[in-house]
């Protein structure tokens, strides 16, 4: 549950601060456009780096609010002030909004037949590491287009709870698997709740310390990557398939027999030969209790 709970913060992790995302790109400070707009505003605090409208013995900079020189505040955390953004209009923010969403529901559909084929330990590893590039890369990010492909690639980790609950049935008795599943899928999707809470007092402690706001959001989105590599290595070297052992080894036990029915039950099905993912993907999608799951979950 933990991974689960992880990919979910990383998911939702740019949420919280997509109004500073959103805001221009800096210019350098001794520009000629800052270099004039400091002039205009002589009695602004440049380092100003609150949210909020600060009190009368630190009021915020007038400047940063201008439509011009507001490229030039680097540090004013408000809404709609200062620079330090990626540049996004309104629309573009809620575009890129929505195809973070649209990537998990292409994997969510995939990754069953994927762990049917490879074991649920391999393929969450790779969920787990591959993962967290783009998202590393998301705190990077430079252009509209750069964030809407790494928000979209980014929603994959939301198929970690397919994962989650596959192995989590495998797992556990029929005594008690029902418990497990709920409490499993609970403190998963609680990651999504919890990064809104957690990012937003990590950002707002890094402006609290004086950091731009470039550095702060930046810093804020890419922190969940680096921990969503490390459970990646220890999914794959700690854990188990099942409580009996590890798919690779199963496969290896197969007889031949049971490989050329298992293949020839494929093939009969539409699959291909060798591909138990095929054989998987295609009775559950002509099974019309999976339809009416799929509309229940909708």
């Amino acid at each position: 549950w933990f991974n689960f709970f992880m990919c979910f913060i990383m998911w939702f992790a740019i949420a919280p601060v997509m109004t500073q995302v959103v805001k221009p790109k800096c210019l350098a400070t001794d520009s000629d456009v800052c270099v004039t707009c400091f002039a205009k505003f002589p009695n602004d605090n440049v380092r100003y780096s609150r949210d909020d409208n600060g009190n009368a013995e630190n009021p915020p900079p007038v400047g940063a609010k201008d439509a011009v020189c507001k490229k030039c505040y680097s540090f004013d955390g408000r809404k709609g002030a200062g620079c330090g953004g990626v540049g996004l209009t309104g629309n573009q923010a809620k575009n890129s909004t929505m195809v973070a969403i649209s990537g998990t529901i292409i994997l969510r559909v995939l990754i069953g037949a994927i762990s049917d084929g490879i074991g649920i330990r391999v393929t969450y590893s790779v969920l787990l590491v591959c993962g967290c590039i783009p998202g590393a890369l998301l705190a990077a990010a430079d252009s509209y287009i750069a964030v809407v492909l790494l928000r979209f690639l980014v929603g994959f980790a939301g198929a970690a709870f397919v994962l989650t609950q596959l192995w989590t049935t495998i797992m556990f008795d029929l005594n008690c698997v029902g418990i497990v599943n709920a409490t499993s899928a609970g403190w998963g999707n609680l990651g999504g709740g919890v990064a809104q809470l957690l990012n937003g007092n990590i950002f707002n402690s890094l402006k609290i310390s004086g950091y731009s706001n470039e550095f702060a959001w930046r810093f804020t989105v890419g922190w969940s990557p680096g921990v969503l590599f490390v459970l990646g290595l220890c999914t794959f070297l700690l854990t188990d398939d099942t409580p009996y052992g590890n798919f690779k080894e199963f496969k290896k036990r197969e007889s031949a027999e049971d490989k050329a029915a298992t293949e020839a039950e494929v093939l009969k099905q539409g699959g291909e030969p060798g591909t138990v993912a095929a054989k998987s993907l295609i009775e559950a999608a002509s099974s019309w209790q999976t339809w009416v799951m799929f509309l229940c979950y909708m």
